[in-house]
């Protein structure tokens, strides 16, 4: 992600990121200034920067903090999914661990081993008495070594299967645990998070351009669609709603521009 920081086009967090509903042309950084908000980055559609409204685009201004907002609350969704979909998995993991008894079975092979090695001892003792001859000797010694073979690998295997899931399971209580630890260093978000997680919005708005919708597609393969109301006063808290939505109903797109947006990403 910061190797991908140094190049011009993502020089800021949500270039190249934003796309027009309905002409599927990406947005452009904006920043205005004045004396009772200081500097303020924003987003237009590319046809506004160009054209303007008449006879380019009229979709709404996008500001990165309306972002910003938006994004750490669907990122503290994803954050819960996936931990806790690792906390089944790891409890998964602990259940079969716990029905895996192979102490029994590993005695089972230990015990039969043993008896393969007393008939090999035997098998010597005869043949040094005279009583098998050397072919014989080799034919029978030979079985016992493969069945010895065997049951080592049987053996074998049982150790490694204990042994390779309690690394699983540490292994995936360790992630759980880093995973957190950068979370909460991050307080939930910052707008690296978004460079690297969010794969494209499109943006949309309401006849009135004060209903913002946003639709999030998310480089994890999640969708998520955020609509809010941009309240007259400027300085009002924004407020939104957010929830997952399906595949088939992630794009508002019109025709034809899902096919530019594709082309450009």
């Amino acid at each position: 992600m910061k190797q991908h920081a140094q190049a011009s086009q993502n020089r800021y967090a949500y270039s190249g990121k934003l796309i027009c509903a309905r002409h599927g042309t990406t947005f452009h950084r904006h920043v205005y200034k004045s004396k009772r908000r200081g500097e303020v980055e924003c987003w237009n559609c590319k046809l506004y920067r160009q054209k303007g409204k008449q006879g380019g685009c009229d979709s709404p201004t996008i500001y990165s903090s309306e972002l910003d907002r938006v994004l750490a609350r669907v990122f503290e969704r994803v954050a819960g999914e996936k931990t806790a979909a690792m906390q089944e998995y790891i409890d998964e993991l602990k259940a079969f661990a716990a029905q895996q008894d192979n102490g029994a079975a590993l005695e089972k092979l230990v015990q039969q081993i043993g008896t393969i090695n007393d008939k090999k001892e035997k098998l010597l003792e005869l043949t040094l008495d005279g009583a098998l001859s050397k072919a014989e000797f080799k034919r029978r010694n030979e079985q016992y070594n493969a069945q010895l073979a065997e049951l080592e690998a049987q053996h074998t295997a049982l150790q490694n299967a204990d042994c390779d899931l309690n690394e699983r399971i540490r292994c995936v209580e360790q992630l759980t645990k880093t995973i957190e630890q950068q979370w909460n260093a991050n307080c939930g978000f910052s707008r690296e998070m978004s460079r690297a997680l969010v794969d494209h919005i499109v943006v949309d708005a309401d006849e009135t351009k004060t209903k913002i919708y946003l639709d999030i597609c998310l480089t994890l393969g999640a969708e998520y669609h955020a609509e809010y109301t941009r309240p007259k006063k400027k300085d009002h808290v924004l407020s939104f709603e957010e929830f997952h939505i399906s595949q088939a109903q992630v794009s508002r797109l019109e025709k034809g521009a899902l096919e530019h947006i594709r082309k450009q990403i």
